[in-house]
């Protein structure tokens, strides 16, 4: 999986490892699946044709609640190298993504003020 960035894989890996409670890894492996599975794909399609139906057909997939996946999903925007697109994306099921603090998020982080 690619990050967006060294920040983006610093925060990735933290948040990783203050979740390895059984619970907290379901969550980053079916993130995890999902990022590497729609990489593959789009080597051959674009993420708006495949974002949805390989959410469904990533390992673990089966084991989230709503609130989990919606916690992967997250960590997907927030730290994969295509999370703004996959966020814009998925606000179709999640509208938060649309909101102001998601929005300021994205654009910090292409000017390159995350973290800071």
């Amino acid at each position: 999986m690619i990050f967006y960035d060294e920040e983006a894989r610093k925060s990735w890996e933290s948040t990783k490892k203050i979740n390895e409670d059984e619970y907290g890894k379901i969550i980053f492996e079916y993130a995890e699946s999902c990022m590497n599975l729609l990489e593959q794909r789009m080597g051959n399609m674009q993420l708006e044709d495949i974002w949805k139906s390989t959410l469904f057909e990533a390992k673990g997939h089966d084991k989230q609640s709503a609130y989990s996946a919606s916690i992967a999903h997250n960590l997907i925007a927030s730290c994969w190298v295509h999370g703004e697109e996959f966020a814009r994306l998925a606000t179709k099921i999640y509208e938060h993504y649309s909101n102001p603090g998601w929005q300021k998020f994205f654009y910090e982080r292409r000017k390159g003020k995350w973290n800071d």
